[in-house]
């Protein structure tokens, strides 16, 4: 069970990390892009074609649209259809002039409001850093807790802990609470030590009670670092009475 709760943290770090990710290099393209704007791009004096608003609806917002034309420094007619701000858009008038911005090497590309909204930059920055350094820790962290408890359950030495509670925590999978065993034990030279069990059900929790025996592995090289295991190892079977098969075939021999 602790394995899957740390395997959770690894897929939600990991799904919220590459949110960030995404935002951060958005954030970065963007900017990048209007250095390149700001050190090539050309302005110039084209014609409005057309002014048109779409009306809003239950997925989007109204948007004021210009279709313009214009001509690059090499001749060529170019057209092109931006959405703008309202005031921009009510400042232009059908078959009239407007300013228009572009890059020599992308003339339909242009823009006819030079620069992109830097708040929503620094914007996409912002969140692409706390989520890529918080979801980033996220993941290392799980990622380390699964390597450590999959190295204890397959080399650590196992010995029984005894529970000493049973405690509620302030964390919920898919809306289930979750609660956390303690236990302490004593590592092969005698040193006391203590740990938990991770998150749990409370299905499993509430079958421990204080002062219970329960199975545990432990680092010799490191006796603090355990792992929890839960069930002890059952009791080997009685061998004073012969297996069933066993048994009925002596009967038959018998008769």
């Amino acid at each position: 069970h602790g394995l899957a709760k740390r395997s959770f943290w690894l897929f939600f770090g990991g799904i919220w990390l590459l949110t960030g990710l995404v935002m951060f290099v958005v954030a970065a393209g963007t900017a990048l892009q209007e250095r390149t704007w700001a050190a090539e791009a050309v302005q110039t004096t084209g014609m409005v074609v057309t002014k048109d608003i779409i009306p809003a609806d239950s997925d989007s917002s109204t948007e004021y649209r210009v279709r313009f034309r214009f001509t690059t420094q090499d001749g060529s007619a170019v057209e092109g259809n931006q959405e703008v701000e309202v005031e921009t858009w009510e400042g232009l008038t059908e078959r009239g002039p407007v300013e228009v911005h572009y890059l020599p090497s992308s003339p339909s590309s242009a823009r006819l409001e030079p620069g992109a909204d830097l708040f929503i930059v620094v914007i996409f920055f912002l969140f692409g850093a706390v989520f890529g350094g918080i979801c980033g820790f996220l993941v290392v962290r799980a990622v380390r807790g699964l390597l450590r408890a999959r190295r204890l359950l397959r080399s650590g030495v196992e010995v029984k802990a005894t529970i000493t509670g049973v405690e509620q925590t302030n964390v919920s999978f898919n809306r289930r609470l979750q609660f956390r065993v303690r236990y302490a034990y004593r590592d092969q030279q005698g040193g006391e030590h203590e740990g938990d069990s991770g998150y749990l059900e409370w299905e499993e929790a509430s079958r421990w009670n204080k002062g219970d025996r329960v199975a545990i592995r432990y680092d010799p090289r490191r006796p603090a670092e355990s792992q929890w295991v839960g069930e002890l190892a059952p009791p080997s079977p009685a061998v004073d009475a012969p297996p069933p098969a066993l048994a009925t075939s002596a009967r038959q021999d018998d008769a």
